[in-house]
């Protein structure tokens, strides 16, 4: 069973703290995404520019906040959003606007399913198509449950 939950909320501060790393290369200013991150960055631009919404630019900070979350909520056997704008700023991340979006789903769980599960609940894909989101930073952890989560900012 694949469970799913979509937030985006619009936060005051400025978007100067999460410098941006192009798509290539993914391993520079400490952050490195695996090739499964990868393939969900991929094709959440690609389903971007499919509706004429600018692709995203990986930001380093969205990237390390996405990944923590990902693997605490595999290590503690939860899923939740939590308290994400104020975790997003723990790891450095200042934007006016901000959102996220999870998915968890038994393995095997590919990167174009969790990216096709956003893309049909309609909260979810708004994430996806927002024009104010310019960065986004992606991680997966778990075992036999995987669980993703996807970082957006813009502003």
């Amino acid at each position: 069973m694949v469970l799913l939950l979509g937030v985006s909320l619009s936060i005051g501060a400025r978007a100067d703290a999460d410098s941006v790393v192009p798509l290539t290369p993914l391993a520079s200013n400490g952050v490195t995404l695996d090739s499964s991150e990868r393939a969900v960055v991929e094709l959440i631009n690609s389903y971007r520019t499919r509706n004429g919404v600018p692709a995203l630019l990986v930001g380093p900070a969205l990237t390390r906040a996405a990944q923590a979350h990902s693997a605490d909520m595999a290590r503690r056997g939860y899923f939740d959003h939590g308290a994400f704008v104020t975790r997003l700023r723990r790891f450095g991340v200042r934007a006016p606007y901000v959102g996220e979006n999870i998915a968890s789903g038994t393995r095997p769980l590919a990167p174009a399913a969790i990216v096709r599960m956003w893309i049909q609940s309609p909260p979810h894909r708004e994430n996806l198509l927002d024009r104010g989101f310019r960065r986004v930073g992606v991680g997966l952890a778990g075992g036999s449950t995987l669980m993703a989560t996807a970082d957006f900012a813009g502003g």
